[in-house]
């Protein structure tokens, strides 16, 4: 079934305004992973403009992992705070952990201003 859905989707996405690129693209993930368990959603996140949404679409499709390995590569440390609430509500305690470390290791430097 969900075959022919990269390239219609591919197709309308040329004709889409930037500004709803990314939450149709967003919303077609989810709606097709309750519709079809099997698809693979690895061709449709690169078409998304927004690191941010490529992250969010991973955890709503149920991939922490991915969603953290994403996140930690384009170093979104706002992301993998978020990301480590989530992990918490739903009880992944691995990658908690990943988002713990990284976060421990990777501190927010301090910004100083000339007065």
């Amino acid at each position: 079934m969900a075959s022919g859905y990269f390239y219609r989707i591919t197709k309308l996405v040329s004709a889409i305004p930037d500004d709803d690129h990314d939450d149709l693209l967003r919303e077609f993930c989810v709606l097709v992973k309750a519709d079809c368990k099997q698809y693979n959603f690895l061709r449709v996140i690169p078409l998304m403009k927004s690191d941010k949404v490529k992250i969010r679409t991973r955890v709503d499709l149920g991939n922490l992992r991915d969603a953290y390995i994403a996140a930690a590569q384009m170093k979104l440390r706002e992301e993998i705070v978020w990301l480590e609430k989530v992990c918490e509500e739903r009880g992944d305690k691995q990658v908690k952990e990943f988002c713990r470390r990284y976060l421990e290791h990777n501190k927010p430097t301090p910004t100083s201003t000339n007065d």
